[in-house]
Order: C-alpha cells, then sequence, then structure tokens
C-alpha cells in the first residue's frame, strides 16, 4: 500500500511542477487526495480549479469526489466562488 501512496504522491508532484497547471490537472490532484484521505488538500484544489472556470459539472459526476461533495465545506467553498465570481462580475470592480 505504501508504495502505492508514494507513487500518488509522485504523480501529485510531477503535476504541481509543470510551468502551468490547467484546471483539469488541479481535479486530478483533488481526487488523488480524496482517495488517499486528505479531505482539506482535495478541497483547496478543487476550489483553485473553480476558480479556474473549472465546470462542476466533472465534479459533481466523479465517483471519486462523492465524499468530498457531501461534506458541507465543499458547499461552503461553492457558494463562496460563486458569490466572488457573481461580484467580481460586476460594473466598476476589479479581480
Amino acid at each position: 500500500m505504501l508504495d502505492r501512496v508514494d507513487d500518488a504522491d509522485v504523480f501529485v508532484d510531477r503535476i504541481e511542477r509543470l510551468p502551468r497547471v490547467e484546471s483539469g490537472g488541479l481535479i486530478a490532484i483533488a481526487k488523488v487526495h480524496e482517495i488517499l484521505g486528505r479531505r482539506q488538500l482535495a478541497l483547496e484544489y478543487v476550489g483553485r480549479a473553480l476558480r479556474q472556470g473549472h465546470s462542476e459539472v466533472d465534479i459533481i459526476s466523479s465517483r471519486w469526489l462523492e465524499g468530498l461533495r457531501r461534506d458541507t465545506s465543499y458547499a461552503e467553498m461553492v457558494q463562496r466562488i460563486r458569490e466572488d465570481q457573481d461580484t467580481s462580475q460586476l460594473p466598476g470592480t476589479t479581480s
């Protein structure tokens, strides 16, 4: 089991070392963290992906993120991101 955790951490490290990590890569990292029981890190990566404009459809349809979606922290984070995005869309505001 430990070898697989190490392999997963190597996978995450390789993605994070890319010059720019697209939202799909962030979701992949979130899935790895969620599978390994690192909920807080998974939430952070999902939040980063959503802030980059990633569609919630991938998150909603992922069986690997099912537990994360049931976590109240997920709903609260999504709500905050939506509010931030709504505010940044208002005339006269800057992001």
